[in-house]
């Protein structure tokens, strides 16, 4: 939300930021290179290889499952071995993790979506910025990436607890830090939450002071404001997905990437659909880097994915993003996101 440049005009007056679950950026977008020449993607990433320990040998390539039942551990011990040797750890994690698994499972892990396989983040991502840099600022699991995305810092905790560690009190007083919700209100500016069960937000201490629990709302409210007028709109807009119960839409294994899809498309298309067609950037990125495949350079942590839109077509350099590699061609008109449109045994909603 920084001031543009001296001369210039900033078409964006409205960012949306919808927070996911658990995926790199090599299996959610690394097909988009075929989209965008130079996009760092499946392409460079097809002679990596690695290896079960057991003389199983994988490659990058592209699966269609809508469920991974064997979620990889993403803790920081766990992400550190994924990503030793080159990113070269990934199977052979997997494997010590689930010495049962079978071939198919263990190459699940090099896997990536095909190009149109996600119906509303392909779509977005073929018409609007790809971002192929954009990192996870922690090799390691959500409650500090999401720390970190909402204030810039975990305070040094890189654990999250699980089990009966969520009991203990330490979890819930140990995030003091700043916010970016406190530096927007220190700039005038307007924000609201909006969330389907529980707002992991609040984990930070300073979100629960009773004027930041009014700025807190369930997600059908997001639609209505999306639906209103611009002036009554947020300047930011937090999405939290829903986390627990059989409608999880946050893209975290096992469960169904299909939900997700729904929510993306559902959230972009409340904003296209408004007469008044704002300057409204929507962003869509996932909190940690995923524990699933493996890009051909080594990086610190691979990186989360990053797709951003625009949904009145303007382009806008994202304050203190890293320069996109890639951005795809503007449209004249922004494309619609599709959802699924059948149920399956899994079950998901029929778009709407």
């Amino acid at each position: 939300m920084s001031e543009p440049a001296a001369g210039t005009t900033d078409p964006i007056e409205h960012v949306v930021l919808l927070l996911m679950e658990n995926h790199s950026f090599d299996q959610m977008l690394g097909c988009l290179d075929e989209v965008h020449p130079g996009l760092d993607g499946v392409q460079n990433a097809s002679t990596s290889t690695n290896v079960d320990g057991h003389g199983g040998t994988f490659k990058p390539a592209p699966r269609t499952e809508r469920q991974m039942l064997n979620d990889p551990s993403h803790d920081q011990p766990s992400v550190l071995k994924q990503l030793a040797n080159g990113n070269g750890g990934f199977v052979r994690a997997f494997t010590d993790e689930f010495p049962k698994s079978t071939t198919e499972e263990r190459q699940y892990v090099m896997g990536y979506y095909p190009r149109g396989f996600l119906p509303a983040l392909h779509t977005l991502g073929e018409n609007f910025t790809v971002c192929d840099r954009w990192f996870s600022s922690l090799p390691g699991p959500t409650w500090p990436n999401r720390f970190f995305a909402l204030s810039g810092t975990c305070m040094g905790e890189v654990a999250m607890p699980a089990g009966l560690e969520g009991l203990e009190g330490k979890w819930y007083v140990e995030q003091e830090q700043e916010t970016i919700f406190d530096r927007l209100d220190t700039a005038g500016k307007s924000w609201h939450i909006y969330y389907y069960d529980f707002p992991c937000s609040l984990l930070l201490a300073n979100q629960r002071r009773p004027e930041n629990l009014a700025r807190y709302e369930k997600i059908q409210k997001f639609f209505e404001a999306a639906a209103g007028d611009e002036a009554e709109f947020p300047a930011f807009t937090f999405i939290e997905p829903r986390y627990f119960g059989i409608g999880q839409n946050d893209d975290h294994p096992p469960h169904n990437i299909m939900k997700a899809q729904k929510l993306i498309a559902d959230t972009y298309n409340a904003l296209r659909s408004n007469p008044a067609s704002w300057g409204c950037g929507c962003r869509r990125c996932w909190c940690r880097r995923g524990a699933t495949g493996a890009s051909s350079t080594p990086y610190s942590t691979t990186p989360a994915c990053c797709a951003t839109c625009v949904t009145n077509g303007a382009w806008h350099r994202w304050a203190n993003a890293p320069a996109p590699r890639t951005a795809s061609a503007r449209r004249s008109a922004p494309p619609t996101a599709h959802g699924p449109t059948r149920r399956h045994s899994s079950g998901w909603p029929t778009r709407t």
